[in-house]
């Protein structure tokens, strides 16, 4: 059976999944990554592989190779990225205030 259409992607305990895009249209995805960075203070690999349209393991790579342009923070074998650090490299400016925690409004 065919997916009817698209559904939206959807952000999960800082997990982006994207749910029946049969053509693979990566848009709504980063458009969902770009929201995230909205209202996180750190984000997952999952979120900046949607960002630069890529996968998980090419930013895993990139890091090890000392490749990737921002350095992440590090808790034991998991690696996690200051929103702040993406939205300055992708020229998005900061945060809305009132999408961040304790802003206005």
């Amino acid at each position: 059976m065919k997916p009817s259409g698209h559904d939206a992607p959807t952000v999960h305990s800082g997990v982006l999944r994207l749910v029946n895009t049969p053509d693979r249209d990566v848009s709504n995805l980063v458009a969902a990554a770009r929201a995230k960075l909205d209202t996180a203070v750190l984000v997952d690999t999952t979120v900046v592989a949607a960002l630069f349209e890529r996968s998980t393991w090419s930013i895993y790579d990139a890091v090890k190779a000392g490749t990737f342009p921002i350095e992440p923070i590090r808790v034991g074998r998991r690696i996690s990225w200051r929103a702040s650090d993406l939205r300055q490299l992708l020229g998005l400016g900061p945060a809305p205030a009132a999408a961040l925690p304790g802003g206005a409004g």
